[in-house]
């Protein structure tokens, strides 16, 4: 197929995902699988007037900082009083729960999807973000309990920059293992690739966050702060903190917009109410166009290429490997048996996991083409990188089974638990 212009491209996914976000308000359905079966009719495997190919790098860094505004928008609503109710089993989910996810799916993509074990733990270290961009629009729609709507949301948000360092740090281990060209020097490059956007992201995100809140309060009190100004104030803010984060350190952008959305999303900051709102409908016109594109550069033909082993695999991860680590994560925290079952339930993937696919693929792939430059015949490292593209499919896969399922059967397991709230005003996070 010939590639398809990139303002073309941009235009439609945009145009049709506004458009699809409003049709499925006025219905009152979640968005998420009208906006991925809009991209699949527009793209390769329907009528291709939307494709990626002209796009390049700049779909991956539109895609970055689409994710970056919709992480900052999800942390303006984490307010401090809801997560003091769920603080441990978000601490848990975290921690625990990323851990466990790692080494379920890790094991089970080596044993069952036949995937070496490098891919393997890189599969795994995907796996442990959720998604924001799926989560965040039902959980605005659902009424749930408080507590358990509060520790969804908590965990969407802050568990991004926890899986993205993973598989950067992943990465590198794989490079070093198996020699590639420009891999890292050792154990310590690994750590210092790490600690750098860790501790430059929250430093950048809180400093950014502070002057922009001091910048609210300040236009409040004068009376200046109308919804331009707080939208023009937020959206300077989350931007500033983003691109000096990436200065500072790779992905340290995600880190930093985490952290900045935290700082200024305090519940007593002033025009904090009009900020969240204009955040909200930059995100949704934003993510409406990137699931939209999501879906125009995937074919579905592609799911022929997949076998037995993937798809017990898919299963493993829904039926086993989430119920399993959140389970664990929640023992002993301030939710029922109930909560951590309907928490067990919910772990859709997104636009976050395929950014993120992405990312290890194209590095595997370069790596590759490196070491075939030089002259060097690296068989490993050759068939790490064709794995990659197979755990592009598998992501594919996954992103529709778990989308699929939460926005189908969230609301109606959420009902038969009896931990919806029925009646409750609008969730305000």
């Amino acid at each position: 197929m010939p590639p398809v212009p990139a303002v073309q491209s941009l235009a439609i996914a945009l145009g049709a995902g506004a458009l699809v976000s409003l049709i499925c308000q006025r219905f009152r359905v979640p968005p998420i699988l009208a906006l991925l079966a809009t991209g699949l009719l527009l793209g390769r495997s329907g009528i291709h007037i939307v494709g990626t190919r002209n796009l390049g790098t700049a779909l991956d860094s539109f895609i970055t900082i689409v994710i970056c505004i919709l992480v900052y928008e999800g942390a303006l609503r984490l307010r401090g009083g809801h997560l003091s109710e769920s603080r441990r089993a978000v601490l848990g989910l975290l921690t625990i729960g990323a851990a466990t996810t790692f080494v379920l799916a890790s094991t089970a993509a080596h044993y069952l999807a036949g995937l070496s074990w490098p891919t393997a733990m890189l599969l795994g270290a995907i796996l442990i973000v959720t998604g924001p961009t799926v989560v965040q629009p039902l959980l605005r729609r659902w009424r749930l309990l408080p507590r358990l709507s509060s520790t969804l949301w908590a965990e969407a948000i802050l568990i991004d920059p926890i899986g993205v360092l993973a598989v950067v740090a992943v990465l590198d281990f794989i490079k070093i293992s198996l020699h590639a060209p420009g891999a890292p020097d050792g154990g310590s490059t690994i750590a210092w690739n790490i600690i750098i956007p860790t501790l430059a992201g929250p430093v950048i995100g809180a400093v950014a966050g502070l002057a922009g809140r001091t910048a609210v309060r300040a236009f409040s009190r004068r009376g200046e702060a109308g919804p331009m100004e707080m939208g023009l104030l937020g959206m300077g803010a989350c931007m500033l903190a983003t691109g000096l984060g990436e200065l500072a350190a790779p992905q340290g952008g995600l880190v930093a917009a985490t952290i900045c959305g935290l700082t200024m999303g305090e519940p007593w900051t002033r025009g904090a109410t009009v900020l969240r709102q204009f955040k909200e409908q930059v995100s949704a016109i934003l993510v409406g166009g990137v699931f939209v594109l999501l879906g125009s550069r995937f074919e579905l033909k592609h799911l022929a290429e997949l076998d037995t082993g993937d798809y017990l695999f898919v299963a493993a991860l829904v039926l086993i490997i989430r119920p399993a680590s959140a389970f664990l994560a929640t023992q002993g925290s301030e939710l029922t048996g109930r909560e951590r079952t309907f928490v067990a339930f919910l772990a859709p993937r997104g636009v976050v996991a395929a950014s993120v696919t992405a990312l290890a693929a194209t590095g595997l792939a370069e790596a590759a083409e490196a070491a075939a430059a030089d002259g060097t015949v690296n068989t490993a490292l050759e068939a790490a990188a064709a794995q990659a593209e197979h755990i592009r499919t598998l992501m594919m896969l996954i992103i529709l089974i778990t989308v699929t399922i939460s926005t189908l059967g969230g609301l109606r397991f959420a009902r038969w638990l009896e931990v919806d709230a029925p009646g409750s005003p609008a969730p305000r996070h």
